[in-house]
């Protein structure tokens, strides 16, 4: 697998046990790295801010009993200072084990950061793989739609009945 690069970090939710669920996006390439409002400020204004999904390339998990602080919830910055460098994507809150994740760190050195507090990655998603598989898909579902003897049987949109014998002077000839 390619290098991947540290894009993104979303709260997913709570366990049944009150374990956060964290959602880590990575990218192929950070340069490309970009979400609808990234440029707000402050980010925490922006419902389901994210990353667009076209520029991530893996998804995976991290649960654990801390409620880290992130870029995407920040009341004064906003995602572009994120990637600027300016405020990490995660921080842990004070007092707790420091960890500090930054836009753009290697996928690699994000394990070994989280390992260093008791933390793994899990559930590891190769969305690239998903995105070539749901192409595939569609492309497989249109072929499955037409007959044997060539003719389209899916809904391919509105067409005009008899589009191909209309008079020549509608067509402005």
């Amino acid at each position: 697998m390619e290098d991947q690069y540290l894009a993104f970090v979303s709260r997913a939710g709570v366990t049944s046990n009150g374990d956060f669920i964290y959602n880590f996006y990575f990218t192929q390439d950070p340069d490309i790295v970009w979400g609808d409002d990234w440029d707000i400020i402050p980010s925490s204004v922006i419902p389901n801010l994210g990353p667009l999904m076209n520029t991530i390339s893996v998804m995976c998990d991290v649960v654990t009993e801390k409620d880290f602080n992130l870029a995407r919830e920040n009341s004064c910055l906003s995602m572009q200072d994120c990637i600027d460098g300016i405020i990490a994507l995660l921080f842990s809150k004070p007092r707790e084990d420091e960890l500090i994740l930054n836009f753009g760190e290697k996928m690699d050195d994000v394990k070994i950061k989280l390992e260093k507090i008791g933390l793994e990655i899990t559930n590891v998603r190769d969305i690239t793989e998903e995105k070539t598989n749901e192409i595939i898909d569609n492309v497989m579902s249109v072929l499955d739609g037409i007959k044997d003897d060539g003719e389209a049987t899916g809904d391919f949109g509105d067409t005009t009945d008899g589009f191909d014998s209309f008079p020549d002077d509608d067509l402005g000839f």
